[in-house]
């Protein structure tokens, strides 16, 4: 019987390519440092009430109008980390 490892393998492998290629994306997450990420909502928002309530479209929020996020206030290296481990579901250790 397959361990469930090996059942999230296509799902874990879909994910990664979907934050590689930004092929669907529907929001921008912008960093201090100039990065972009093109992220998915669904996605994001499936793993983070920040994310959930800061998209919702009944919100007031200037984000679930704009499509994107910045993050200007937050170190750019716990930013990737923070979207790594929601396609990835581990990230790069911040040094």
């Amino acid at each position: 019987m397959a361990d469930d490892d090996d059942k999230l393998g296509p799902l874990k492998t879909g994910l990664s390519d979907l934050l590689e290629s930004g092929l669907f994306s529907d929001l921008k997450i912008c960093c201090r440092d100039g990065t972009v990420y093109n992220v998915h909502k669904n996605i994001l928002c499936a793993q983070s009430l920040f994310f959930k309530n800061a998209l919702n479209p009944s919100s007031n929020f200037l984000e679930a109008r704009s499509n994107t996020i910045k993050l200007e206030n937050d170190d750019p290296a716990a930013v990737k980390a923070l979207v790594e481990y929601f396609y990835r579901f581990k990230y790069t250790t911040l040094t």
